[in-house]
């Protein structure tokens, strides 16, 4: 964010993402999760800095076509640096001596940089890896909990055969329970006669459902938090530690930030990233480090269909979803064996207010699937201890497009979600110093860098 209004026209940006991302990482999942997020952001922001393409600028008394900033992804694969002594891992474990040189590595990037490619596999094997995980990952991950459910090692925390009796109290805890998904879950667990726990920094939307829920003879509790805050994620495990245990725990709360990512204050991005992420990664070490979990409990993690799409206009929300799927995915294999269930679900176009308040055009809402409807299908796919949701027949097709042509997929964004939103250019410095053009008011492009005194 500080350094696009620094870069010359037609300069690139490198990010380097972990071939690892192309199979589920239960070792290490954080680890995953952050390089898909880095990933996700790129692929939007990739779309969003393709805008300037058309600018000219004047040079020698002629016009020149502007180039727009590049935006790099490389996989360089496993590479012999002391990094994986430093995460912990043992290097004979690893193999260690079979990964490519880091000097080897060094020159492939900088000639795979010296193209126009805009995502780079480097090496057959890393290549063919990502294209398996394209194609049949779902297929890859199914094996991997199998492999990993079949490990012999520490006692299990759950018992594979507990089946629930007519008498158990079970319990459903939604963060951002208050409102849109989040609500519909809850009125769907509590008609189902579960008792309900509500995570919501509205208390007094919480409340109100609380008392809607109690006076249909369900049971509902309500926990107000700011999730943003670690503090408030603290303060949640320790109330619910005095609740009976999860056995489905339903990570719903979410925020987005829609703008051309140069342009919009990097803090209201981060706030995005501190609740859609960082929270449940937060909350899912500390439920299971502190054991409130069920047996055969299930945790939920609401993505998006922009992990398949790309997300140009809001390229932090799409860096926090592509992370959280990559989390939820790594941690269904590693939780395998304790017969602990992950589901990831990738809504579309929900009728929401969160949709209405974020989206650019809301003339086709009657078209966004109800979230009651969509509490329904993740109501089911619970109970097959499914791992992956793709609510709605045109989410699926969207979805599977998006993985064989992702270029289609980010030219739709970019029309339906980009092209709709205010006017505007990425501060970009020309070739001869000038600025092409900016959405700032100041009238020093880069006053925006430093606060008022």
């Amino acid at each position: 964010h500080t350094l696009l209004p620094l870069l010359t026209a037609g300069a690139g940006v490198l990010f380097m993402r972990s071939v690892g991302r192309a199979l589920p990482v239960p070792r290490y999942a954080v680890y995953g999760a952050s390089k898909a997020a880095l990933a996700g952001f790129a692929r939007s922001l990739r779309v969003e800095l393709a805008e300037n393409s058309g600018f000219t600028i004047k040079k020698s008394g002629r016009q020149v076509r502007q180039k727009p900033i590049a935006v790099q992804v490389i996989h360089p694969g496993a590479t012999r640096t002391a990094m994986h002594t430093k995460s912990g891992m043992p290097l004979e474990a690893a193999n260690w001596q079979r990964f490519s040189p880091p000097e080897r590595v060094a020159k492939q990037i900088v000639d795979a940089s010296a193209g126009d490619k805009p995502v780079t596999t480097i090496g057959i094997g890393n290549r063919l890896l990502h294209s398996a995980s394209r194609y049949v990952g779902g297929a890859l991950d199914r094996i991997g909990v199998r492999i990993e459910a079949q490990q012999t090692g520490a006692p299990s925390p759950s018992t594979p055969n507990f089946t629930p009796s007519s008498t158990t109290v079970r319990h459903c805890t939604i963060t951002g329970g208050a409102d849109g998904i989040g609500r519909a879950v809850a009125e769907r667990y509590a008609r189902a006669g579960w008792v309900v726990t509500l995570i919501d920094r509205d208390s007094a939307r919480a409340e109100a459902l609380c008392h809607a829920i109690t006076n249909a003879s369900g049971v509902a509790h309500s926990i107000v938090a700011d999730l943003a805050e670690p503090e408030g994620v603290a303060a949640v495990l320790q109330q619910l530690a005095a609740l009976p245990p999860i056995d489905i725990f339903v990570n719903s709360a979410g925020i987005s930030a829609v703008g051309r990512f140069a342009t919009l204050p990097f803090a209201q991005q981060q706030h995005v990233l501190d609740i859609n992420l960082r929270a449940p990664l937060q909350l899912t070490a500390g439920l299971l480090q502190r054991e409130l979990l069920a047996p055969q409990a299930t945790l939920v993690f609401i993505a998006s269909l922009s992990v398949f799409t790309s997300y140009p206009g809001a390229a932090a929300y799409a860096a926090s979803k592509d992370g959280l799927a990559a989390y939820a995915r790594s941690l269904r294999v590693a939780l395998a064996r304790s017969h602990i269930n992950v589901l990831t679900v990738f809504p579309g176009p929900t009728r929401t207010a969160h949709a209405r308040r974020y989206s650019p055009d809301n003339r086709r809402e009657t078209q966004r699937m109800p979230p009651a409807h969509l509490a329904e299908l993740l109501y089911a796919a619970v109970e097959r201890r499914s791992g992956v949701l793709v609510p709605g027949a045109a989410n699926r097709l969207i979805a599977t497009i998006g993985r064989i042509a992702p270029a289609f997929t980010e030219y739709l964004m970019r029309k339906t979600i980009l092209d709709k939103l205010p006017p505007g250019d990425i501060p970009v410095v020309s070739i001869e110093g000038q600025s092409i053009g900016s959405l700032l008011s100041e009238p020093d492009p880069l006053a925006w860098l430093w606060p008022p005194r």
